[in-house]
Protein backbone atom coordinates (compact mmCIF):
# COMPACT_ATOMS: atom_id res chain seq x y z
CA UNK A 1 0.00 0.00 0.00
CA UNK A 2 3.24 2.37 1.05
CA UNK A 3 3.73 2.59 -3.20
CA UNK A 4 0.28 3.39 -3.69
CA UNK A 5 0.15 6.77 -1.57
CA UNK A 6 1.04 10.06 -3.12
CA UNK A 7 3.93 11.08 -1.03
CA UNK A 8 5.80 12.29 -3.32
CA UNK A 9 3.22 14.74 -4.76
CA UNK A 10 2.47 15.98 -0.92
CA UNK A 11 5.91 16.86 0.32
CA UNK A 12 5.55 17.72 3.95
CA UNK A 13 6.67 21.46 4.15
CA UNK A 14 8.39 21.59 7.64
CA UNK A 15 11.14 24.12 9.16
CA UNK A 16 14.51 23.50 9.69
CA UNK A 17 13.88 22.87 13.70
CA UNK A 18 10.67 20.83 12.94
CA UNK A 19 13.18 18.51 10.67
CA UNK A 20 15.70 18.20 13.49
CA UNK A 21 13.41 17.16 15.89
CA UNK A 22 11.87 15.01 13.86
CA UNK A 23 15.17 13.18 13.37
CA UNK A 24 16.24 13.10 17.06
CA UNK A 25 13.07 11.54 18.24
CA UNK A 26 10.42 10.59 15.52
CA UNK A 27 12.10 8.84 12.77
CA UNK A 28 13.28 5.05 12.26
CA UNK A 29 16.82 4.39 12.94
CA UNK A 30 18.72 1.08 12.09
CA UNK A 31 20.59 -0.86 14.35
CA UNK A 32 23.42 1.39 14.04
CA UNK A 33 21.24 4.34 15.17
CA UNK A 34 21.17 6.07 11.21
CA UNK A 35 18.43 7.51 10.42
CA UNK A 36 16.26 5.26 7.78
CA UNK A 37 13.03 7.60 7.21
CA UNK A 38 12.30 10.71 5.45
CA UNK A 39 9.48 12.62 7.09
CA UNK A 40 6.80 11.70 3.79
CA UNK A 41 7.96 7.96 4.64
CA UNK A 42 6.93 8.80 8.31
CA UNK A 43 3.76 10.29 7.96
CA UNK A 44 3.16 7.49 5.38
CA UNK A 45 3.75 4.72 8.02
CA UNK A 46 1.21 6.27 10.02
CA UNK A 47 -1.42 7.01 7.77
CA UNK A 48 -1.27 2.88 6.69
CA UNK A 49 -0.80 1.93 9.82
CA UNK A 50 -3.98 3.92 11.21
CA UNK A 51 -6.18 3.25 8.38
CA UNK A 52 -5.26 -1.00 8.49
CA UNK A 53 -8.32 -0.64 11.10
CA UNK A 54 -10.76 -0.38 7.73
CA UNK A 55 -12.65 -3.73 6.78
CA UNK A 56 -11.98 -3.48 3.47
CA UNK A 57 -8.67 -2.78 0.96
CA UNK A 58 -10.43 -0.42 -1.05
CA UNK A 59 -11.17 1.48 2.23
CA UNK A 60 -8.07 1.34 3.71
CA UNK A 61 -6.38 2.44 0.57
CA UNK A 62 -8.51 5.46 1.00
CA UNK A 63 -8.36 6.75 4.24
CA UNK A 64 -4.75 6.07 4.36
CA UNK A 65 -4.12 8.95 1.21
CA UNK A 66 -6.77 11.45 3.09
CA UNK A 67 -4.38 10.66 6.49
CA UNK A 68 -1.19 11.11 4.86
CA UNK A 69 -2.57 13.99 2.80
CA UNK A 70 -4.23 15.89 6.11
CA UNK A 71 -0.89 15.13 8.10
CA UNK A 72 1.53 16.10 4.96
CA UNK A 73 -0.70 19.74 5.26
CA UNK A 74 0.02 19.79 8.94
CA UNK A 75 -4.05 20.52 9.41
CA UNK A 76 -3.97 17.42 11.53
CA UNK A 77 -0.99 15.03 13.28
CA UNK A 78 -1.65 12.73 16.27
CA UNK A 79 0.03 12.17 19.12
CA UNK A 80 3.67 11.62 19.44
CA UNK A 81 3.61 7.75 20.10
CA UNK A 82 1.74 7.28 17.26
CA UNK A 83 4.21 8.77 15.31
CA UNK A 84 7.01 6.93 16.75
CA UNK A 85 5.41 3.53 17.07
CA UNK A 86 2.59 3.44 14.04
CA UNK A 87 3.82 0.95 12.13
CA UNK A 88 6.32 -0.74 13.49
CA UNK A 89 4.52 -3.28 15.81
CA UNK A 90 5.92 -2.06 18.97
CA UNK A 91 4.74 0.56 21.71
CA UNK A 92 1.85 2.13 22.50
CA UNK A 93 -0.50 4.61 20.46
CA UNK A 94 -1.76 6.27 23.59
CA UNK A 95 -0.25 9.39 25.38
CA UNK A 96 -2.00 9.73 28.37
CA UNK A 97 -2.77 6.52 31.16
CA UNK A 98 -4.05 7.17 34.29
CA UNK A 99 -2.95 5.14 36.94
CA UNK A 100 -4.46 4.15 40.72
CA UNK A 101 -2.61 5.22 43.78
CA UNK A 102 -4.40 3.73 46.56
CA UNK A 103 -3.04 4.19 50.09
CA UNK A 104 -1.26 1.31 50.88
CA UNK A 105 2.45 0.51 50.28
CA UNK A 106 1.86 -2.28 47.66
CA UNK A 107 -0.13 0.17 46.06
CA UNK A 108 2.55 2.82 45.73
CA UNK A 109 5.61 0.75 44.80
CA UNK A 110 3.13 -1.36 41.90
CA UNK A 111 1.91 1.73 40.47
CA UNK A 112 5.60 3.07 40.25
CA UNK A 113 6.49 -0.55 38.43
CA UNK A 114 3.61 -0.13 36.23
CA UNK A 115 4.15 3.40 35.32
CA UNK A 116 7.55 2.82 34.02
CA UNK A 117 6.82 0.03 31.79
CA UNK A 118 4.11 2.57 30.41
CA UNK A 119 6.77 5.44 30.04
CA UNK A 120 8.83 2.24 28.54
CA UNK A 121 6.31 1.96 25.30
CA UNK A 122 6.22 5.46 24.87
CA UNK A 123 3.10 6.41 27.41
CA UNK A 124 2.89 9.04 29.82
CA UNK A 125 0.87 8.75 33.01
CA UNK A 126 -1.06 10.72 35.36
CA UNK A 127 -1.47 9.92 39.49
CA UNK A 128 -4.32 11.42 41.54
CA UNK A 129 -2.26 10.99 45.38
CA UNK A 130 -5.68 12.39 47.14
CA UNK A 131 -6.32 8.81 48.55
CA UNK A 132 -2.54 8.89 50.70
CA UNK A 133 -2.80 9.89 54.04
CA UNK A 134 -0.87 12.86 55.24
CA UNK A 135 2.58 13.55 56.13
CA UNK A 136 3.07 12.20 59.66
CA UNK A 137 0.19 9.98 59.97
CA UNK A 138 0.15 6.68 61.68
CA UNK A 139 0.22 4.02 60.08
CA UNK A 140 -1.24 1.22 62.21
CA UNK A 141 0.58 -2.33 60.76
CA UNK A 142 4.10 -0.82 61.61
CA UNK A 143 3.74 1.78 64.44
CA UNK A 144 5.29 4.11 61.84
CA UNK A 145 4.15 7.11 60.12
CA UNK A 146 3.32 8.26 56.16
CA UNK A 147 5.61 9.78 54.23
CA UNK A 148 2.96 11.69 52.48
CA UNK A 149 2.00 12.68 48.51
CA UNK A 150 5.03 14.81 47.80
CA UNK A 151 7.35 11.90 49.04
CA UNK A 152 5.46 9.50 46.71
CA UNK A 153 5.25 12.28 43.99
CA UNK A 154 9.59 12.26 44.79
CA UNK A 155 9.45 8.88 44.00
CA UNK A 156 7.24 8.28 40.93
CA UNK A 157 9.75 11.12 39.37
CA UNK A 158 13.20 9.12 40.55
CA UNK A 159 11.44 6.03 38.40
CA UNK A 160 10.48 8.93 35.30
CA UNK A 161 13.95 9.71 35.51
CA UNK A 162 15.07 6.07 34.93
CA UNK A 163 13.07 5.50 31.75
CA UNK A 164 12.45 6.89 28.62
CA UNK A 165 9.24 7.40 27.01
CA UNK A 166 9.75 4.84 24.10
CA UNK A 167 13.51 5.12 23.97
CA UNK A 168 12.97 9.07 22.83
CA UNK A 169 12.79 11.48 25.91
CA UNK A 170 12.32 11.57 29.60
CA UNK A 171 9.12 10.65 31.40
CA UNK A 172 6.31 12.74 31.39
CA UNK A 173 3.77 13.10 34.64
CA UNK A 174 0.66 14.63 35.76
CA UNK A 175 -0.17 14.98 39.57
CA UNK A 176 -3.34 15.91 41.22
CA UNK A 177 -4.29 16.47 45.01
CA UNK A 178 -7.81 17.49 46.25
CA UNK A 179 -7.40 21.10 47.97
CA UNK A 180 -8.74 19.82 51.04
CA UNK A 181 -5.54 17.48 51.31
CA UNK A 182 -3.37 18.51 54.75
CA UNK A 183 -0.40 18.48 52.26
CA UNK A 184 -1.96 20.29 49.54
CA UNK A 185 0.67 23.80 50.54
CA UNK A 186 3.94 21.42 50.69
CA UNK A 187 2.25 19.98 47.13
CA UNK A 188 2.39 23.03 45.60
CA UNK A 189 5.62 24.14 46.26
CA UNK A 190 7.18 20.06 45.45
CA UNK A 191 9.24 21.54 42.52
CA UNK A 192 10.08 25.03 43.95
CA UNK A 193 13.83 24.04 44.79
CA UNK A 194 14.42 23.72 40.64
CA UNK A 195 15.32 19.61 41.58
CA UNK A 196 12.23 17.66 42.72
CA UNK A 197 9.83 16.78 40.69
CA UNK A 198 11.16 17.65 37.68
CA UNK A 199 8.92 15.16 35.07
CA UNK A 200 5.99 16.42 37.03
CA UNK A 201 2.88 18.93 36.30
CA UNK A 202 1.20 19.72 39.53
CA UNK A 203 -2.51 20.22 39.33
CA UNK A 204 -4.66 20.99 42.07
CA UNK A 205 -8.11 20.05 42.22
CA UNK A 206 -10.41 22.43 43.75
CA UNK A 207 -13.45 21.93 46.06
CA UNK A 208 -16.51 23.61 45.68
CA UNK A 209 -16.49 27.38 47.10
CA UNK A 210 -14.16 30.24 48.15
CA UNK A 211 -14.55 30.38 51.91
CA UNK A 212 -12.65 28.15 53.75
CA UNK A 213 -11.91 24.96 52.99
CA UNK A 214 -11.53 21.83 55.79
CA UNK A 215 -8.33 20.09 55.41
CA UNK A 216 -9.56 16.66 55.67
CA UNK A 217 -7.81 13.73 56.60
CA UNK A 218 -7.66 10.77 54.50
CA UNK A 219 -7.56 8.40 57.97
CA UNK A 220 -9.42 10.93 59.94
CA UNK A 221 -7.35 10.60 63.07
CA UNK A 222 -5.55 14.05 62.55
CA UNK A 223 -5.31 15.33 66.24
CA UNK A 224 -6.56 18.24 67.38
CA UNK A 225 -9.67 20.54 66.40
CA UNK A 226 -10.56 20.28 62.47
CA UNK A 227 -7.70 22.65 60.13
CA UNK A 228 -9.03 25.02 57.52
CA UNK A 229 -7.00 26.69 54.86
CA UNK A 230 -8.58 30.31 53.05
CA UNK A 231 -9.06 28.56 49.57
CA UNK A 232 -8.03 32.06 48.28
CA UNK A 233 -4.64 31.31 49.61
CA UNK A 234 -4.62 28.33 48.72
CA UNK A 235 -5.36 29.39 44.97
CA UNK A 236 -2.57 32.17 45.11
CA UNK A 237 0.10 30.24 46.28
CA UNK A 238 -0.78 27.87 43.37
CA UNK A 239 -1.10 30.76 40.95
CA UNK A 240 2.44 31.92 42.48
CA UNK A 241 4.12 28.41 41.87
CA UNK A 242 2.75 27.99 38.67
CA UNK A 243 4.36 31.33 37.07
CA UNK A 244 7.94 29.98 38.11
CA UNK A 245 10.41 29.23 35.41
CA UNK A 246 9.61 25.74 35.85
CA UNK A 247 6.14 25.85 33.97
CA UNK A 248 4.27 23.74 35.53
CA UNK A 249 0.33 24.52 35.99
Amino acid sequence: MVSRLRVTAHPVALSENARTVLARRYLLRDDANRVVETPEQLLARVAEAIAAAEPDAEAGSRWAQRFYDEMAALRFLPNSPTLMNAGTGRGTLAACFVLPVEDTLESIMSTAQAAAMVQKYGGGTGFAFSRLRGTGEPIASTNGSACGPVSVLQHYDDVSRLVTQGGKREGANMAVLRADHPDVRAFIHAKDDGVSAQRFNISIAPSAGVGLWRLISSMKISPGSPLHQAARAISSSSARASSLPRGSP
